[in-house]
């Protein structure tokens, strides 16, 4: 563990505090698992402040603090110390630990410096390369970004109170490699005004374009994700949730930054288990543009996966997104030879990005035969079914696919 808790007269009167927070967790600890605790150390925003520090610091640990947060669970252990903070995580296993300590780094250095020159200078960038005047008008926006925080929190609680939309449906999705069902595919849905069947989720924008509406009905399905994984959570088991999120609403600054927040205000536990699924990325949108909206995301879920019209000329766009597969869905008519031509080509220009590919809205025997004969990883579609809640992982085999599908 880095770091100690300083005996300073600057830490004096927070040490009572400290300590009895400290107290407390070691005694009802079974064993101290050195590995849970771990220090941020804040030296090197003191050195970039240089002589603003004492006016500044103040703020810098409130930021801090703030950031911290939302990376640590409800039960981790949050202390502020002279030159930082200690975390003791409770409830993670060592690996996990250092795993969300560099994620907190990443993310306080993203914060102080700012995108680009992170990027530029990679994770061991120095506070010394920014300016004193960009280091105090980034601290005079954090108060600012904590009631947008709020706000945003408040905004997915009244979606979620008011239902933009109907309950989900949960799609399975397959892995034929290992023949088994480890995570679900979120469908949104609306019950038509007349009651007569549904809006499938591709109309529940139509005659409402922009980047507003796709947020507010993202953040209508990313709350009822959170609850069905909270619900599954209750019953001590867990799967994965693929959950769509629009890039419109991602290209927006505004929209980004509230979607984010909704994110990172789940518990890590339940955000672990968050696969994003960007899609309607409009052509023309530049490389560079969605490699950055993208890995913003990044931090806040499990995995990213892009999803990308079957008939794509080129998925070079979404090289250095930060996803882990790229996708697209079967046609729900066209003929067979069609179809195989577009999964070949596919697969082809995932295999030139380095991603593996996943298979959607695969609707019955002849297409999950298509999709069997091609290296897809993923595969799911009504042939599967839907389920009205979550469910634990469970095993299925090749031929019981097949069987079930005809």
């Amino acid at each position: 563990m880095r770091g100690k808790l300083s005996t300073t007269a600057e830490v004096s009167a927070m040490q009572d505090t400290v300590f009895e927070e400290l107290r407390r967790h070691l005694a009802s600890a079974d064993h101290v698992d050195l590995g849970q605790y771990r220090f941020i150390n804040l030296e090197a925003v003191r050195a970039a402040a240089g002589p603003m520090w004492e006016s500044l610091r103040s703020r810098v640990f409130l930021a801090s603090e703030s950031i911290i947060r939302k990376y640590a669970g409800e039960s981790d252990l949050v202390i502020q110390c002279a030159t930082g903070f200690l975390v003791v995580y409770r409830g993670s296993e060592p690996e996990e630990a250092q795993a969300t300590t560099r994620a907190i780094g990443e993310a306080l250095r993203r914060f102080f410096l700012g995108e680009t020159m992170t990027r530029l200078m990679g994770l061991e960038t120095s506070c010394e390369q920014l300016s004193v005047a960009e280091f105090a008008a980034t601290l005079d926006a954090a108060q600012a970004e904590e009631r947008a925080s709020e706000g945003a929190r408040a905004e997915v609680r009244q979606l979620a109170a008011r239902r933009v939309i109907d309950p989900l449906q949960f799609g399975p999705v397959w892995d034929p490699r290992r023949e088994a069902v480890a995570s679900f595919m979120a469908r949104p849905r609306r019950r038509r005004e007349d009651g007569r069947g549904w809006v499938p989720a591709s109309d529940l924008l139509c005659g409402r374009p922009g980047h507003e509406p796709r947020l507010e009905l993202d953040l209508a399905v990313l709350a009822l994700v959170r609850e069905a994984l909270s619900a599954l959570q209750a019953g001590n088991a867990r799967c994965g949730v693929i959950t769509p999120v629009g890039y419109p609403a991602l290209a927006h600054p505004g929209t980004r930054t509230r979607y984010a927040t909704a994110l990172a205000a789940i518990p890590e536990a339940l955000r672990r288990l968050i696969v994003l699924k960007v899609e309607a990325a409009p052509l023309d949108a530049p490389a560079g543009q969605i490699s950055e909206n993208c890995r913003t995301l990044l931090p806040h879920c499990g995995r990213l996966v892009l999803h990308a019209s079957l008939d794509a000329l080129s998925l070079q766009r979404f090289e250095n997104a930060g996803a882990t597969l790229v996708g697209a869905s079967l046609p729900a008519s066209g003929s067979r030879s069609a179809i195989e031509h577009d999964l070949e080509r596919f697969c082809a220009l995932a295999r030139r990005i380095s991603l593996p590919v996943y298979l959607d809205a695969v609707a019955d025997w002849e297409q999950l035969k298509i999709a069997l004969a091609s290296p897809v990883r993923l595969i799911a579609g009504p042939v599967f079914g839907e389920r009205s809640e979550l469910a634990v992982p469970y095993r299925l085999s090749r031929a019981r696919a097949l069987s079930s599908a005809a």
